[in-house]
């Protein structure tokens, strides 16, 4: 049986606070995944991630949201299943355009067959804030679920 391929994507845009969270949870997941799962840092550019994801068994996005919960709320949603919330179309997240995408390739047939989505709850998204220390924090708890989800993807249970 072929080892499924992963993509892991860290969204958000450097030098803008809690933005910057999925290049975090990239920065943390680095030299810690198995061979057959790719990590990429992502601004918010719906499309080239859609080209991106192609040929991906999973994938596996990460990022900062503003909806209005709890700063450092976590949120995990397999996106292949149903459609993202709301709350993570809010205009003050730079990872609007990919949620957006993301819609878009379900309405279109186009999404991979695990989608995973992770968010983070943040409020400081201005070109010069400094990253909040809950939105830190949680980044480091996103990267510990995802290697969990990664194990599980990657090494079957045995019975």
């Amino acid at each position: 049986m072929d080892e499924p391929s992963v993509l892991v994507v860290g969204i958000g845009v450097s030098k803008r606070g809690d933005s910057s969270a999925g290049k975090w949870i990239i920065k943390r997941l680095m030299g810690k995944t198995a061979p057959g799962v790719h990590l990429m840092e992502q601004v918010s550019d719906g499309e080239f991630l859609l080209e991106s994801w192609r040929g991906y068994h999973t994938v596996i996005l990460a990022g900062a949201i503003a909806g209005g919960a709890k700063p450092g709320t976590l949120f995990r949603l397999e996106a292949h299943a149903k459609p993202l919330p709301a709350v993570f179309f809010s205009r003050k997240s730079p990872a609007t355009g990919v949620f957006q995408a993301v819609e878009t390739a379900r309405e279109e047939g186009l999404l991979p067959p695990r989608l995973l989505v992770y968010g983070i709850e943040g409020r400081r998204f201005k070109e010069g804030d400094k990253m909040g220390d809950v939105v830190k924090a949680a980044t480091l708890k996103v990267a510990e679920r995802i290697l969990l989800d990664l194990r599980n993807l990657l090494i079957p249970a045995a019975r």
